[in-house]
């Protein structure tokens, strides 16, 4: 048990009750992420963490994605291997295409460095993916 929950108990709070008021603790998280422990992250979260890239700058093959760690909007997990669900939208925020369903192209892995990114997909290709598509989102499996 984390501090925080601990102090949380026993104010008569459990971590579900925090949450469901909104209430998280960022440092938790960000720990959690940098030990690469993303099942805390989602018990933390009450929900998949997911991890956003840029197609700024990157290299794209047939079924893989090579960035470099600055095109993260936000905190990955420390350096290792995980699986996750990979989703491509577009500059314009919107997660769903015009059937109302996220843009999800398929699983695979990432592979984090502490130089790069490298995202594969285990069936199909990124190519018929990225027309003038920004963002990848990742959402990490567990």
């Amino acid at each position: 048990m984390d501090k925080f929950d601990r102090s949380s108990s026993e104010q008569g709070n459990t971590g579900a009750d925090l949450r469901e008021k909104g209430q998280v603790s960022s440092t938790l998280v960000r720990k959690a992420l940098a030990a690469g422990n993303i099942k805390r992250v989602e018990q933390l979260l009450g929900r998949k963490h997911r991890l956003v890239l840029t197609t700024d700058n990157c290299i794209v093959r047939k079924n893989t994605i090579v960035s470099c760690r600055s095109s993260v909007l936000n905190q990955p997990p420390r350096e290792g291997q995980y699986g996750c669900m990979i989703m491509i939208r577009g500059n314009d925020d919107v997660d769903r295409n015009s059937n109302g369903n996220e843009n999800i192209i398929g699983y695979g892995e990432l592979k984090i460095n502490s130089t790069q990114m490298e995202v594969t997909l285990h069936e199909g290709s990124f190519w018929a993916h990225l027309n003038g598509k920004y963002f990848i989102d990742l959402e990490f499996e567990c």
